[in-house]
C-alpha cells in the first residue's frame, strides 16, 4: 500500500528556499575563494615590489609571468593592488611612458610589513628570512 504525501504550498515555498539558500551558499564560497586567490597575487606583487621602484617588466620578471602575459599582470595582478591604493605609478606626468615604474603607497608599505611580520611568525626558529641570511 503506497501512501501519497501531499505537499502544501507552504512545504513547496521551503523547498524553494532551502534551495536558494544553499545555491546562494556555494556562490558566497566561489567569490570568497576568488577573493583570496586575488589578495595572494597582490600580495605577490606588494612582496616583490617591496621597497624598491620598478618598471612593470621588472615585475612581471619578479613574478615569474612572460612577456605575453601583459593583460593577465594587469588585471591579477596591477588593477586590484591600485584599486587598493597599495601601488602608484612612479611618474605620475607620463604615464603611458615605457620607462614608467611603479612603487607601493603608504598603504601598500603598511601591508608589506603585515606581510613580513607573517614572514617571521610563521617561520621555524622564529627569526624570518634574516636568521637564515
Amino acid at each position: 500500500m503506497r501512501v501519497l504525501i501531499k505537499k502544501t504550498k507552504l512545504d513547496v515555498e521551503i523547498t524553494k528556499y532551502c534551495d536558494l539558500m544553499q545555491t546562494d551558499e556555494t556562490h558566497i564560497k566561489k567569490d570568497q575563494a576568488k577573493k583570496n586567490k586575488q589578495l595572494e597575487r597582490v600580495n605577490r606583487l606588494v612582496r616583490v615590489l617591496g621597497r624598491e621602484v620598478l618598471t612593470r617588466q621588472g615585475l612581471m620578471a619578479g613574478l615569474g609571468l612572460k612577456k605575453q602575459g601583459i593583460r593577465n599582470f594587469r588585471n591579477n595582478y596591477w588593477y586590484p593592488a591600485r584599486d587598493l591604493q597599495w601601488v602608484e605609478m612612479y611618474k605620475i606626468k607620463s604615464p603611458t611612458s615605457p620607462e614608467q615604474a611603479y612603487k607601493l603607497t603608504a598603504l601598500g608599505m603598511e601591508q608589506l610589513a603585515k606581510l613580513e611580520a607573517q614572514d617571521v611568525e610563521h617561520s621555524p626558529n622564529g627569526m624570518g628570512e634574516a636568521a637564515s641570511a
